[in-house]
């Protein structure tokens, strides 16, 4: 089993490969990260698949942004082709951090798959969720 966790500016690359028995399975899973300043709130862009395979590397990356005393956040999720327990488990991590420290936590998104994996495990109760990053500035 190897993981490659790759840093370019303030994108992340996870890449992770199995290695299984006799046959060979490759399964990749890659996370990236961008981030950018607008009107004093972090917007993170998370594209990939958040799952069991990147969700550490994706949570040390956030407590990295949030330690640097980024901690007003808008997550925009529209660019995961996946997530899974693990990913939303870091999400769930975030949120924890970011109240502790006063933040605040906000999401986007509009994909079906990743929008019902977030209302079925109840993040709309807690967490904002809009559908574009504009309506958060408006």
């Amino acid at each position: 089993m190897a993981m490659w966790l790759v840093l370019s500016g303030s994108s992340l690359l996870v890449e992770h490969r199995i290695r299984k028995r006799h046959c060979t399975v490759q399964e990749e899973a890659r996370v990236f990260l961008d981030q950018t300043q607008r009107d004093g709130v972090t917007l993170i862009e998370l594209r990939g698949r958040a799952d069991i395979y990147s969700s550490n590397a994706l949570r040390q990356s956030l407590l990295e942004i949030i330690d640097s005393g980024k901690i007003d956040l808008i997550i925009d999720l529209d660019g995961l082709d996946h997530i899974d327990s693990s990913g939303l488990a870091a999400l769930v991590w975030v949120f924890e951090k970011t109240s502790l420290s006063g933040g605040s936590l906000k999401f986007v998104c509009s994909k079906a798959p990743v929008l019902n994996a977030l209302t079925a495990s109840g993040f709309n109760r807690a967490i904002p969720i809009h559908n574009r990053v504009e309506e958060y500035f408006n």
